[in-house]
């Protein structure tokens, strides 16, 4: 709780229309939750780490609102008008993408390095196999935790468009691909404690500005 409220105070942001501060980070409470409970479904012990990299993996988002307004506010009205993601709504108009600008913020902030791979390669649905990470397993489970908080409508990080993770990268983080279902509901009730923990973490770190 302490670390999730010291993330949010760390950008003293406004709601807009085209971006509402309080949704991100409610997307990205929820992404962190959804990941810790992945985590123990597959076994890991230690989920503290892995919560941390799923409340930071769209740090990138905030720090392009925060430094260049009107540009991150472009990047979220053509992924609405057009269906697209954040992510692909950058690349297509050409702006440094948020996993890129995310990890430099995690870099200046000296966060270990399984969170910087994951803030850095959240959208690559094929770290498990192209090599590119030693923190797969941690990439894959925040991919696939974002996938799932985007479907299930909570919060909302810029956009509205899903997407759904191949039965090879839900294999590769669960074990197996039918298990996805399982996941979900586990999710969902996870969830459960999402508003309550939300509006206390906020509240204390509005406090803090």
């Amino acid at each position: 709780m302490v670390f999730t409220a010291a993330v949010f105070s760390q950008f003293e942001l406004s709601s807009v229309a085209s971006f509402d501060i309080r949704e991100f980070w409610r997307h990205s409470l929820a992404v962190a939750i959804t990941t810790e409970t992945i985590a123990r479904e597959i076994g890991l012990r230690d989920t503290s780490m892995i919560y941390l990299a799923g409340l930071v993996h769209d740090i990138g988002k905030v720090a392009h609102y925060q430094i260049a307004k009107d540009e991150w506010l472009t990047i979220c009205i053509h992924a609405k008008n057009s269906g697209l993601t954040t992510y692909e709504s950058e690349l297509e108009l050409g702006y440094v993408p948020h996993d890129n600008l995310g990890y430099e913020v995690i870099r200046k902030w000296q966060l270990p390095l399984v969170i910087q791979e994951v803030v850095h390669m959240h959208h690559d649905g094929n770290s498990h196999t192209n090599g590119a990470t030693v923190n797969a397993q941690a990439v894959g489970i925040v991919y696939l935790a974002n996938l799932l908080v985007h479907s299930m409508k909570v919060g909302n990080s810029g956009h509205t468009a899903i997407r759904n993770p191949s039965r090879e990268i839900v294999k590769f983080v669960l074990g197996n691909d039918k298990a996805l279902i399982h996941v979900a509901r586990s999710t969902r009730k996870a969830l459960d404690r999402l508003d309550t923990l939300f509006e206390t973490v906020f509240t204390r770190s509005e406090a803090s500005l």
